[in-house]
């Protein structure tokens, strides 16, 4: 958990569902995501699937004080995660496969943990059961100072979306 500035503690991992469909495929992303673990749910007014989300937690009866929404967050201009953590599936870098081969993950955990060992919440956006457990998965171990460095190396500053300073919401 990380501590926000006024004492609260937020999940260090989320479940994003931008452009996840309302329904049957919300619903059971958000039944495998709570049954995996996670605590934290991003959703946006511009994602137009709140009201799916909020169905999803009531009809998997997951109780509100279990959850950490981020519209707090939003509200208090808080700033503290990673949108898209995992460049949407395009991870083939031999290096970053390499380092996380060394700690026996996947390449899409060690990037996970990454984000976390930096204090930043990634929400990775998932609605497949393995990958939510998998995602999950990255608790049990620390990235070596070396390898830490050696991906701070990598920064390319590569937008996947578009720019939220510019974007006209």
């Amino acid at each position: 958990m990380f501590k926000l500035n006024n004492e609260i503690q937020i999940p260090e991992i989320g479940l994003g569902v931008y452009k996840m469909e309302a329904g049957k495929e919300m619903n059971d992303a958000v039944k495998y995501a709570y049954q995996s673990g996670y605590r934290l749910y991003d959703t946006a007014q511009m994602y137009k699937n709140e009201q799916s989300l909020g169905d999803a937690l009531k009809e998997n009866k997951i109780p509100r004080e279990d959850i950490f929404l981020i519209s707090f967050c939003k509200e208090n201009d808080i700033q503290i995660m990673a949108w898209g953590p995992l460049l949407r599936g395009n991870l083939e870098n031999k290096k970053i496969e390499q380092i996380a081969e060394k700690y026996k993950k996947t390449t899409a955990q060690l990037l996970l943990r990454w984000n976390i060992e930096q204090e930043i919440i990634p929400i990775p956006k998932s609605k497949n059961k393995q990958r939510l457990q998998q995602n999950m998965d990255v608790f049990d171990f620390e990235i070596m100072k070396e390898d830490m460095e050696e991906l701070n190396r990598m920064n390319e500053n590569h937008r996947t979306s578009f720019d939220p300073l510019t974007f006209d919401f």
